[in-house]
């Protein structure tokens, strides 16, 4: 049986005259607290889905997938005090994607967590369906424990760049307002990710810079080809000494290290050195001025 068939169960069984009222009662107060037009069909759906859905995470929550138990907790307390557990429970990832949404990474996050903030951000906080698999858009509400596990973990990852970001690296992210992008291949902010800053820094650095996100000279593409490239792919001893340093720093940091240069690897490791065109990079903030590609 799946989570979502809990409260099908209860139902399924029986439910006591008094339940049946209140469940009434609930939608009714729903509605009225969501203006919902009773004569529109599809408010009312809407409305009557995310009653059934927040009433049967509270069930899984509490009584696990224990049947029996879950329709004690149904006919025996109050209704409304399940529906207010299930949706505390969606208003706790609320919360952390609203501190995510007002910090510097927030506008640099990949479009999938972005789509999740979103969601989360709501009046009624839902769950964005691409975080529960991969190809789906859309949001709805939360009906299942195991969606509440998978959004937190989402939002684990993204407090954890949120950290290496604002704790770590030797560098403040600029607002989109203040990135400079003049004479890069990158013309809009919203182009820009965390893994660019990051990159882009990292390339700084190996050509004898700070380690700063200051845009990299498109002259200067073939040397970094040669300081991190073996064999078309990342340099093994680089990455291993990058994802050791950043552990350090940082536990769990290295998967956002992983990642990023996984990206590097697939846009500039397997180029031909002598051929790079930085006007094709999406990996790296590039300069292009003064190098003829502009």
């Amino acid at each position: 049986m799946t989570p979502a068939e809990l409260l099908a169960e209860v139902l399924a069984g029986g439910i006591s005259r008094e339940s049946a009222w209140e469940l009434t009662y609930l939608l009714n107060k729903m509605m009225v607290a969501d203006e919902v037009d009773p004569g529109d069909a599809r408010q009312v759906d809407e409305t009557l889905r995310r009653l059934y859905a927040t009433l049967n995470l509270a069930l899984e929550h509490l009584a696990g997938q224990d049947v029996a138990r879950a329709s004690q907790l149904f006919n025996g307390c109050y209704l409304e005090f399940l529906f207010r557990h299930g949706h505390s429970l969606a208003l706790q990832l609320a919360r952390r994607a609203r501190t995510l949404q007002a910090s510097r990474i927030a506008p640099y996050s990949d479009a999938p967590y972005r789509a999740l903030l979103e969601a989360l951000c709501r009046r009624r906080p839902e769950v964005w369906e691409g975080a529960l698999e991969a190809g789906r858009g859309g949001s709805r509400p939360f009906a299942r424990l195991s969606e509440i596990r998978q959004v937190a973990d989402c939002l684990d990852r993204l407090e954890l760049q949120q950290q290496l970001f604002e704790q770590v690296l030797p560098f403040d992210l600029p607002t989109p307002a203040e990135l400079d992008l003049s004479g890069c291949q990158i013309d809009e902010a919203d182009q820009v990710g965390l893994s660019t800053f990051f990159l882009t820094a990292l390339a700084n650095q190996l050509l004898g810079n700070d380690f700063v996100p200051n845009p990299v000279s498109a002259l200067e593409l073939p040397d970094l080809h040669q300081l991190v490239s073996r064999d078309g792919k990342v340099d093994p001893e680089l990455r291993q000494r990058l994802v050791e340093r950043f552990e350090t720093e940082l536990t769990g940091s290295s998967a956002f290290v992983d990642w990023c240069l996984a990206a590097l690897e697939e846009e500039f490791c397997c180029l031909d050195a002598r051929a790079i065109d930085g006007r094709f990079l999406a990996c790296l903030l590039v300069r292009l001025n003064g190098t003829g590609e502009d």
